[in-house]
């Protein structure tokens, strides 16, 4: 392991307090989520009676203090709304599944302070900074922005293979093996996974591809949007991540489609899927062998992965039902073990399965509410003559985006604070026409003008 991995990752929160004074708040908050998360090394330090130490708990710790030192005007301006419940809830769901399971008040506390950290921070500050129309346009250029930074990374993994973090910072973040995909190589840049990488290269197209042909914008970070778009595209492509490319084509679709219609049903479509499909797996109504069965007739070796971890799912999800409403909480107490002698472990892939087993249908309707509930609420505020307005396009895009990463949370556990942004400002927001009369809640197209 390099040095420059302490000296970065502690280096990072007085390097974000400095950035408050030499930027705007609102782009220094983009720049430390975004710089942070792209290229901060991919490990934890065990600090006695802290949180594990990453580049995640860097970047918020960074943020809060510089806001509290530079911009405390803004966080005393905060006024809570019902949907943000989901976000206190699910930040508390640790502590009532420690008290529920007899592991006691510290192990609770220690564990919701987690949360507190890794989904709480990054969604408030979301609430601050970007609860109105030009906030979450300014976080949508930065979503491009950091996509187009990965897009030469990407290309050289993808030749070379995943050897980045490797030379900047002397070991490789995850298992080589599971870089080779389709006969070549899956980068993973300086995520923990490769799937990180595709679902984020995913996620930066299709703001692109909003911003060039839907907002009317001619530039990306001074390239031509004509180019840097495509050029999005084509690496997310390459990247060889099946879900992730699925996804981001759906996002497109519903992007048009919702432009093109002036109206929010397919991006809601999008919003509902994983209510729908998470209380009918959870409880075991469906197996998902059709599901199977539909994807091998087009990708054979991915039916095979999907099918594997649903029949996984299966045997954590009756695991989790014993404990069903609080969870079994920590300690790998919600594990299952299957073998002769009970000695190989069940593999837990999925966000939903990891936070039922953990936390119950507590914990898991506040996770789907903190990150669904921002999409739907947006989507029903909006009035349908402004579905067509370019200023709208970004955040319809960043919508779209939130709502595609909860579904890629059914099969994947890939975080990144940037999605719990979009949720913490999407779900603030009011959107009104231009010319009518103002509201003390913040508005979209008439305050992106």
């Amino acid at each position: 392991m390099s040095v420059l991995v302490p000296i970065t990752l502690f280096g990072w929160i007085p390097l974000v307090i400095i950035s408050f004074t030499v930027l705007p708040p609102r782009r220094a908050v983009i720049a430390a989520y975004l710089l942070g998360w792209l290229f901060l090394p991919v490990v934890t330090y065990d600090l006695p009676g802290l949180p594990d130490y990453g580049k995640w708990s860097a970047t918020n710790f960074g943020v809060a203090a510089a806001a509290l030192l530079f911009d405390s005007a803004r966080v005393r301006a905060l006024r809570w709304r019902w949907i943000d419940l989901c976000a206190l809830l699910f930040c508390v769901s640790p502590m009532l599944a420690s008290l529920a399971n007899g592991l006691g008040p510290y192990d609770g506390f220690s564990s919701s302070l987690a949360h507190v950290v890794t989904w709480g921070l990054p969604y408030v500050i979301g609430r601050a900074y970007f609860s109105d129309g030009q906030g979450l346009t300014e976080l949508a250029m930065g979503v491009a922005i950091g996509g187009l930074l990965y897009v030469p990374l990407c290309l050289f993994e993808i030749r070379m293979s995943p050897q980045l973090h490797a030379l900047v910072y002397g070991y490789s973040q995850h298992a080589f093996d599971q870089a080779m995909r389709g006969g070549g190589w899956r980068p993973m840049v300086f995520m923990q996974h490769g799937l990180a990488v595709g679902l984020w290269m995913g996620a930066a197209s299709v703001v692109a591809i909003t911003w060039w042909r839907w907002a009317g914008r001619r530039y990306l970070l001074r390239v031509p949007a004509r180019f840097a778009a495509p050029a999005l595209l084509v690496t997310a492509v390459l990247c060889k991540s099946s879900g992730a490319t699925l996804l981001m084509f759906m996002g497109l679709a519903a992007i048009w489609a919702t432009r093109r219609y002036s109206t929010p049903r397919v991006l809601l479509a999008l919003a509902w899927l994983p209510i729908v499909y998470v209380p009918i797996r959870a409880f075991g109504l469906w197996h998902g062998e059709e599901l199977v069965e539909l994807i091998a007739q087009v990708l054979p070796d991915r039916a095979a992965s999907l099918g594997f971890r649903l029949e996984c799912e299966q045997l954590l999800a009756e695991r989790a039902r014993q404990q069903w409403l609080l969870g079994w909480g920590g300690w790998g107490r919600s594990a299952v073990y299957i073998g002769e002698e009970n000695e190989q472990r069940v593999v837990t892939d999925s966000l939903w399965i990891l936070v039922y087993g953990r936390q119950g249908a507590l914990g898991l309707a506040a996770v789907i509410g903190m990150l669904v509930l921002p999409v739907i609420s947006f989507a029903r505020s909006c009035p349908r003559a402004l579905w067509r307005h370019p200023k709208l396009a970004p955040i319809i895009a960043l919508a779209v985006v939130l709502a595609s990463y909860m579904i890629d949370n059914l099969v994947n556990d890939m975080p990144n604070p940037l999605y719990l942004l979009i949720a913490g400002g999407l779900g603030a927001l009011r959107v009104r026409a231009p010319g009518t009369a103002p509201t003390p809640r913040p508005t979209a197209v008439a305050a992106a003008r």
